[in-house]
C-alpha cells in the first residue's frame, strides 16, 4: 500500500515515523540517563509505553520498541558511569557521586521481579505468527537503538559544532534526539548565573516543551485515529426481506453464463426455458424491498455474491430480448424495469465495489429498453419514465456508499498498518470519490438520456411527430429538461434528416457535434445516444 503513496503521502509517512521513533527513543534516554528518579518508576514508564501499542493491536510495534528501549536503556546505564547525565542537576561536566558503585537490594530485587512480570504479561498477548518475524523485528529494534544512541551521544557529547553537524547528517533520522538533547542541556540550572544565562535558559526551556508537544502531535493522532475507528454505520433492513428468495432463485447462475455471454451466442429460448423458474422467482423477489446485510467482515467480498448477480442481470437481458422478438413487448418492458430494482437490490447497504456492481446492471437494462422504445406506447413510454425516476430517487447516493465503506475498511481488515495506510491517503487527498467521478457522471448522463428518449418515442407516439425542443416534453413526459451532468445545462437536442440527435457534452465540456471519444483521442467527446435508424423515430 505504501508503494502508491505521493509525495505528500511519503512526507506524513517519514514524520510520522521519525517523530514515533524520536519519542520512544527520547524515553529511553531520559530512562538510562537520568538520576532524578527511582530506575523501577523510569523502567515502569518505559514499559508502560511498550505497553501501549498492545491496543490497537500493532504487536510489531509493541516488539520493536521494547528492543529499541532495551538496547538503548543498557548502553545508557552503562555509559553514565563515566559521564554526566544531561538530565542531572550538575551539567557542567562534573562527575556525579556514586556512579560508578551498583547496589542492588532485596527491594530492587522484588521491583525487578514485578517489571519482568509486566513485560511478561505484555509478551503473552502477542500472536505466535508475529514472532516468525523475529529477524525483521531485531533488525528494526538495532537500528532504532542505534540511531537513539547517536542521538544521544551527539546531544550529550562536547565536542565542536562543527562536527556534531557532521554526524548529524549522517544519521538525519536522529536529529529530533540531538536538537533536544542539546536544548535540555541548555535548559538546565547552574551555579552563578547570569541574566543573559537565565533568558537562554528560560528559552531553551520552551523550546524543549513546543517540540516535545510538536513531537508527540503524529503520533498521538494517529494511535488515537487507530484506537477509535469509525462507528458501524446502524443499519434498519426491510420487512419482509426478499434478498433471501433472490438469493435462492439466484443462486443457479452463480456459475452458469447467459447465452449472449458466448462467442459466438448460443440461443436465448433454451436457456430461458431451462431457467424459467428461477427467472419468475427473482422477478417476483424484486417486487419486495431488497437488501443483502453487511457484516463488515471480509465475507462480504465474497466474489460468488458478484458473480450471480451479474449473471442474472444478464440472464435478464437475454429473457427481454426473447420477449421482444416474440412479440410481447409489454413483458419485455417488465424484466429490462426489474433490472434497475436488480441493481438496486445488489448496491443497497453495501459497500462500494456493489455500487460499481449496480451501475454495470442500470447499463444493460438501459440498453435492453433503448432496443424496445420504438414498440412501446406513449403511456409505456410514461411508465418507464415514472419508474426510472422512483428507482433513481429511492437509491443511496454515492457518498453513502464512500462512508461504509471507510467503516467497513476500519473494522474488515484488523491490520493497523493497512489502517494506517489508509489514514494517510485520506490526509494526503486521496478520494476513492475523486478516482470514480467520472463513472458517476456518466452513468447519470445516460439514465438521462435514456429518460429523454423515452420521452421523445412517447412523444412522437402521442403526436405523430418529433417536438422542437426538449422543452415540449414538459410536463406532459419529464417533469424537467434533463441535465448534463458533467455541464450543468440541458442535454443537446438536435434534430436531422433521419430524426435527431441526442447526446451529452462529456468531461471536456465541448460540444462534439455528438462525435463519440475514442482511445485515439483520449476518450474525450459526447456521449451520443444511439441514434435512431431512418424511419424509427422520423416524422
Amino acid at each position: 500500500m505504501m508503494s502508491n503513496f505521493t509525495t505528500t503521502g511519503w512526507f506524513i509517512f517519514i514524520l510520522l515515523v521519525v517523530t514515533t521513533f524520536s519519542a520512544t527513543g527520547l524515553g529511553a534516554v531520559w530512562a538510562g540517563l537520568s538520576n532524578r528518579w527511582h530506575w523501577f518508576f523510569r523502567m515502569a514508564v518505559v514499559v508502560g509505553v511498550v505497553a501501549l501499542p498492545l491496543a490497537i493491536p500493532a504487536y510489531e510495534l509493541v516488539v520493536v520498541i521494547f528492543l529499541q528501549s532495551t538496547f538503548t536503556v543498557l548502553p545508557l546505564w552503562l555509559l553514565r558511569r563515566f559521564r554526566p547525565s544531561p538530565f542531572s542537576s550538575d551539567i557542567h561536566g562534573k562527575k556525579e557521586k556514586n556512579l560508578g558503585k551498583v547496589q542492588f537490594l532485596l527491594r530492587d530485587l522484588l521491583l525487578l521481579t514485578v517489571l519482568a512480570a509486566l513485560l511478561s504479561s505484555i509478551f503473552a498477548q502477542v500472536p505466535r505468527e508475529i514472532w516468525v518475524k523475529w529477524p525483521s523485528l531485531l533488525l528494526s529494534g538495532v537500528i532504532l537503538a542505534f540511531l537513539t544512541l547517536v542521538g544521544a551521544v551527539i546531544g550529550w557529547g562536547r565536542t565542536r559544532w562543527w562536527k556534531r553537524l557532521i554526524a548529524i547528517c549522517l544519521v538525519f533520522p536522529a536529529l529530533l534526539i540531538t536538537v533536544i538533547l542539546v536544548l535540555c542541556r541548555a535548559a538546565g540550572k547552574s551555579s552563578g548565573e547570569t541574566e543573559k544565562g537565565i533568558l537562554v535558559r528560560r528559552l531553551a526551556q520552551t523550546a524543549v516543551a513546543l517540540l516535545a508537544v510538536l513531537m508527540l502531535i503524529p503520533p498521538g493522532f494517529a494511535y488515537y485515529k487507530l484506537l477509535t475507528p469509525t462507528p458501524i454505520p446502524k443499519t434498519i433492513l426491510p420487512d419482509p426481506n426478499g434478498y433471501q428468495d433472490l438469493m435462492q432463485a439466484a443462486r443457479p447462475f452463480e456459475k452458469v453464463w447467459a447465452p449472449s455471454d458466448y462467442d459466438p451466442p448460443r440461443p436465448i429460448k433454451p436457456f430461458v426455458v431451462k431457467y424459467r423458474s428461477n427467472l419468475d422467482k427473482a422477478h417476483a423477489a424484486l417486487q419486495r424491498s431488497c437488501q443483502n446485510p453487511l457484516r463488515y467482515h471480509w465475507s462480504d467480498l465474497d466474489t460468488p455474491n458478484i458473480s450471480w448477480t451479474r449473471n442474472l442481470a444478464r440472464a435478464f437481458a437475454d429473457e427481454g430480448k426473447l420477449a421482444h422478438q416474440e412479440g410481447r413487448d409489454a413483458d419485455a418492458l417488465k424484466i429490462y424495469l426489474d433490472e434497475f430494482r436488480l441493481a438496486d437490490a445488489a448496491s443497497r447497504g453495501r459497500l462500494f465495489v456493489d455500487f460499481l456492481v449496480g451501475l454495470a446492471i442500470d447499463n444493460i437494462g438501459s440498453q435492453g429498453l433503448l432496443e424496445i422504445r420504438h414498440s412501446l406506447s406513449a403511456e409505456q413510454c410514461r411508465e418507464v419514465i415514472d419508474t426510472l425516476r422512483k428507482i433513481e430517487a429511492g437509491r443511496e447516493p454515492l457518498q453513502v456508499f464512500l462512508e461504509r465503506d471507510d467503516a467497513w475498511e476500519e473494522h474488515a481488515y484488523h491490520d493497523w498498518q493497512t489502517e494506517l495506510g489508509m489514514y494517510i491517503y485520506r490526509m494526503e487527498g486521496y478520494s476513492t470519490k475523486s478516482m470514480v467521478e467520472f463513472a458517476v457522471n456518466r452513468h447519470q448522463a445516460e439514465m438521462r438520456l435514456l429518460s429523454a428518449a423515452m420521452a421523445l418515442s412517447g412523444y412522437r407516439r402521442a403526436h405523430g411527430k418529433l417536438p422542437a425542443t426538449l422543452d415540449d416534453l414538459v410536463p406532459e413526459f419529464l417533469p424537467a429538461v434533463p441535465q448534463d451532468p458533467f455541464t450543468g445545462k440541458p442535454l443537446v437536442y438536435r434534430r436531422t434528416p433521419k430524426g435527431y440527435k441526442l447526446y451529452s457534452l462529456g468531461p471536456d465540456g465541448k460540444d462534439d457535434g455528438g462525435q463519440v471519444g475514442t482511445a485515439e483521442t483520449g476518450w474525450e467527446g459526447d456521449l451520443l445516444l444511439e441514434e435512431p435508424k431512418e424511419g424509427e423515430d422520423g416524422n
